[in-house]
């Protein structure tokens, strides 16, 4: 994986985990992650997001999150 610019630090922890059948017989695992973090141009806040993994150690992966600022 390519390193980029840095945007803040965050610690996350799995809310919940969706388990579901998946194309070709693979498996589809879904988790949703909340947490705090310090991110470039918010500020301190809340931070969620999903990742979505299908297939094993060959499968794919996405994620999505995004941040909410604390109000000052």
């Amino acid at each position: 994986m390519a390193a980029g610019k840095s945007i803040g630090e965050f610690s996350m922890k799995s809310t919940s985990l969706t388990f579901r059948p998946g194309p070709g017989g693979s498996t589809v695992i879904e988790g949703n992650f909340e947490g705090t973090g310090n991110l470039e141009g918010m500020g301190p806040g809340t931070v969620t997001g999903t990742g979505t993994f299908v297939g094993g150690k060959d499968g794919t992966s996405t994620y999505c999150g995004g941040g909410v600022s604390r109000q000052r």
